[in-house]
């Protein structure tokens, strides 16, 4: 009897270990996949979706706008690019071309940012400054962490960032200009700040929107005044 009983286990075993697997490994998948999205707080809650509106105006002139819409439709604007036959405005624009491309390192990433706008050919001395910082977000696996470069002669900006699982990438472009001037025989610093959001998924919850909530000021409305009747 006792015999048996052992045979009988052994086969009970042989029929059940291959289930007990199955079901260990599915468990552990879904156990990790929980914790990826717990940790991915890059991606965790998309509360923005960014898309890029062109307007058309009169004598050739248009528009195109980044916006960041919620789902509550609560939109403002970010970056602008103003257009006379199709010619980008720099004076009246600010916009950044952004550039990325994988490294040989883990989980590490190469960006290109250049930022665009009326000040970008100032003549820089003691007289005219200009400071362009960028702030952005990197994660490994259980943590994220902010850090920052800047540069006082260049408009452009190299950096590396890490993620571990993808390229997304949240930033801040922040841009100070000094002019040194004189009004009423008083000298006087004329000083310009401008922020701009920098995003490469079309969907994002920026952490620096916490920091620099003066961007969500800029909210969007059509200057219906630039829409001339052609009649």
């Amino acid at each position: 009897v006792v015999g048996n009983l052992k045979k009988n286990i052994l086969n009970n075993l042989k029929f059940y270990t291959p289930l007990l697997l199955i079901f260990l490994i599915l468990a552990c998948i879904e156990k990790t996949d929980n914790y990826k999205k717990k940790i991915d707080r890059l991606s965790d809650e998309d509360l923005y979706s960014r898309v890029f509106l062109e307007l058309n105006y009169p004598d050739s002139i248009s528009e195109e706008v980044e916006l960041y819409i919620t789902k509550d439709k609560d939109t403002f604007f970010n970056q602008n690019k103003i257009l006379k036959n199709n010619k980008i405005i720099k004076s009246e624009s600010a916009y950044y071309d952004l550039n990325i491309t994988k490294t040989k390192k883990e989980n590490i990433y190469r960006g290109i940012i250049t930022l665009h706008s009326k000040y970008e050919n100032l003549k820089l001395n003691n007289k005219n400054r200009r400071e362009i910082q960028f702030g952005y977000c990197n994660q490994n696996r259980d943590s994220i962490w902010l850090a920052y470069v800047s540069s006082k002669t260049d408009n452009k900006i190299e950096f590396e960032y890490e993620n571990y699982y993808n390229n997304n990438l949240q930033g801040i472009l922040d841009q100070l200009v000094e002019r040194d001037t004189i009004i009423n025989n008083k000298e006087m610093v004329n000083i310009n700040r401008l922020n701009i959001l920098v995003d490469n998924n079309s969907t994002t919850e920026n952490l620096f929107l916490e920091s620099y909530k003066k961007i969500k000021e800029n909210k969007f409305t059509l200057d219906k005044s630039k829409f001339k009747s052609h009649n």
